[in-house]
């Protein structure tokens, strides 16, 4: 082989590797930027619907004439984050879902069983 037919391929195998690299790239960053979208989008709607339920709470608690019961805000960060987890699973099975709400029923009955643990004191 001569000279020129060398630098061809070596040329055309870099510009390979150098497609092949951007490629990779620019996946990698896609993802990243969809893991940060959904960690903002959770931070945002869980700290919405700690709002919404608290102002709620308490109006409701006011009218009838008794005392509201609270959750702070990582109550709705954690639901959030795992239905977050969940959306960002490529398949969405009805298992997958139910895993989710069990955990979800779990932490709400440790966290009042905690709560009515600190009342006592």
């Amino acid at each position: 082989m001569d000279v020129s037919t060398i630098s061809l391929v070596g040329g055309l195998a870099i510009a390979g590797l150098t497609t092949v690299g951007n490629i990779w790239l620019t996946y990698v960053n896609k993802k990243k930027e969809l893991e940060k979208e959904i960690t903002l989008k959770v931070l945002e709607s869980s700290f919405k619907e700690y709002e919404f339920r608290t102002n709620y709470a308490i109006k409701a608690a006011e009218k009838e004439g008794r005392s509201a019961t609270l959750y702070p805000y990582d109550y709705y960060l954690i639901h959030f984050a795992q239905l977050a987890k969940l959306i960002d699973k490529e398949k969405i099975t009805e298992e997958s879902v139910r895993k989710v709400v069990e955990k979800q029923k779990l932490f709400r009955r440790t966290y009042k069983a905690e709560l009515e643990k600190d009342e006592m004191y």
